[in-house]
């Protein structure tokens, strides 16, 4: 379902969805977010389509570039055993 951030709110994990933004999530993933949204026109009323929409579901995960540095992992002293003397 489509639900619009409410004026004066902002939504998202980082709060990069401001007022007006129109976010797609299921019923039970706006529930406890109600507060900051509302359902949005559904396709063709007075906004329609030229709303940008914000899908819940997670990206494609991002590979680094082929030719981006690696950096080493630190080196990791050994533990030392103490012994008797």
């Amino acid at each position: 379902m489509r639900y619009r951030v409410r004026q004066g709110y902002t939504f998202g994990a980082y709060d990069q969805h401001t007022a007006g933004a129109v976010v797609e999530l299921s019923e039970a993933e706006a529930g406890p977010f109600l507060d900051k949204l509302e359902p949005a026109e559904e396709e063709g009323g007075p906004e329609g389509d030229s709303l940008d929409t914000v899908s819940s579901e997670p990206d494609a995960p991002v590979e680094p570039e082929p030719d981006a540095p690696v950096e080493p992992e630190p080196d990791v002293p050994k533990a030392h055993k103490r012994g008797k003397k």
